[in-house]
């Protein structure tokens, strides 16, 4: 198998990555060579690939989950640049980094980041890695990644979100003849789909009694 991930309440951005300890190496090279070209800017800036995060509270915060982690052994490689004439203390702005194996009770592991920071997580079994994507209080969405579609699929089956993607993920991937929602506190209900329309709908009972 590939890679799969569980993200978080609300936002369907990545928010863990669950690789197999054999290609953690491959996928990480992967991952730098899809970020190196961040440029980070105001959002309006032609050459700006990624803007800044939406207040300075949610900065220090993502700052903070980075800085745990790094001083609890994980490694953090940041990615990309700012844009010309860009300064970092004047705005908002956080480059891409991932942060390699953090611990699992690290905050960037068990609380949203809402920022571009992405914990990197190996594993040796298949078994304590669904354990590990499973034990959240959130279950939005998840995705699996691999080139053996039946093995993949039974992975996907374990996951505990309200929609898995398989070999795809966030928004372009809904799609909108199937109900959309989550678990946990990720949320209650359904739309989109039979489900959706039914959430618009009242239920009448006609009793008769028994003859």
């Amino acid at each position: 198998m590939g890679a799969f991930m569980t993200t978080g309440q609300v936002c369907m951005a990545m928010k863990r990555l669950y690789v197999p300890r054999r290609r953690f190496d491959e996928v990480v090279e992967g991952l730098r060579g899809a970020l190196e070209a961040t440029r980070v800017g105001p959002g309006l800036d032609p050459g700006v690939t990624m803007g800044p995060l939406n207040a300075a509270k949610q900065k220090d915060f993502v700052t903070e989950l980075v800085g745990e982690a790094r001083a609890h052994g994980a490694g953090v490689v940041e990615l990309g640049a700012y844009g010309e004439g860009v300064r970092p203390e004047e705005g908002n702005y956080l480059l891409p980094c991932l942060v390699l194996d953090p611990a699992r009770g690290d905050r960037i592991v068990t609380e949203e980041q809402f920022g571009p920071a992405l914990p990197v997580i190996g594993y040796d079994r298949e078994e304590e890695a669904v354990a590990e994507a499973n034990d959240t209080w959130s279950g939005l969405c998840s995705s699996v990644w691999s080139g053996d579609d039946d093995h993949g699929r039974a992975i996907a089956r374990q996951l505990r979100t309200g929609v898995t993607f398989f070999n795809d993920h966030n928004a372009p991937a809904v799609d909108e003849r199937a109900p959309f929602g989550g678990v946990n506190p990720s949320g209650i209900g359904r739309e989109l789909g039979r489900e959706g329309l039914l959430e618009f709908t009242e239920t009448h009972v006609v009793s008769v009694p028994a003859r």
